[in-house]
């Protein structure tokens, strides 16, 4: 399990802005749209789902499920490198049974495996984003605030 530490900035309903580091996973990251960088600084502010009803101030711990960051990282490094590879060793055959040249048909299905493993790729990430799967969720507080204290992050 993946846990990083920030404040909560923000509290709707079911989900909490949470002001937290920037880490180097970040930038291969395939969910970055619940992410909003913080200019000037290393600090983000992240959208994860608030099931321990987190208040704004609360210092929590979010994670992110081991399963879903392999799966994520199978998707992003392993998947397309299967499909290039596939093309790549197909492409002999498939030149020879539709007539075409071998150094055409090379770079031709070669791509074309990499093409398919991309579009499995979408529909796998479509399937953990309809699930919710993607999304970092509150775990639990650390520190609640302080009732009628000014956050000692915010400015």
């Amino acid at each position: 399990m993946a846990t990083e530490y920030g404040i909560v900035e923000n509290v709707d309903d079911t989900w909490a802005w949470v002001k937290t580091r920037r880490s180097g996973a970040c930038a291969h990251c395939g969910n970055k749209s619940h992410c909003e960088i913080v200019a000037g600084s290393d600090q983000m502010v992240v959208k994860a789902e608030n099931r321990v009803r987190a208040g704004i101030g609360d210092e929590v711990e979010l994670y992110l499920d081991s399963k879903t960051r392999y799966k994520c990282i199978f998707m992003i490094y392993v998947l397309p490198v299967f499909g290039l590879m596939i093309g790549a060793f197909a492409a002999d055959s498939l030149s020879r049974l539709l007539g075409i040249s071998v150094k055409l048909g090379m770079p031709l299905f070669s791509l074309t495996g990499l093409a398919l493993a991309y579009l499995l790729m979408r529909r796998f990430a479509g399937r953990l984003a309809a699930r919710n799967a993607l999304n970092p969720v509150v775990h639990r507080v650390r520190r609640r605030a302080v009732a009628g204290a000014a956050c000692p992050h915010c400015p």
